[in-house]
């Protein structure tokens, strides 16, 4: 973050954030779709771990496979 506090997030759990080989937030044998859902950082929320993304929570609430096409500093 530019200018941002480098200690700002000290606190939080380390994580490991995955990209599908197209570099979104998907499963890596995600190879159809039911459902995309395209957007700003709040798709891709590169900062949490992809259980807690609200398009796997879409995915499991729906029963559908959900394709996640977010992209950080885009805007809307």
């Amino acid at each position: 973050m530019a200018g941002g506090l480098d200690k700002a997030y000290g606190d939080d759990p380390v994580i490991t954030v995955t990209y599908d080989r197209d570099g979104f937030r998907n499963q890596p044998d995600l190879q159809d779709w039911d459902v995309v859902v395209t957007g700003d950082s709040f798709t891709e929320l590169g900062y949490l771990p992809q259980e807690q993304l609200f398009t796997t929570h879409l995915a499991n609430l729906l029963g559908l496979r959900v394709k996640n096409l977010g992209v950080s500093r885009t805007g809307t």
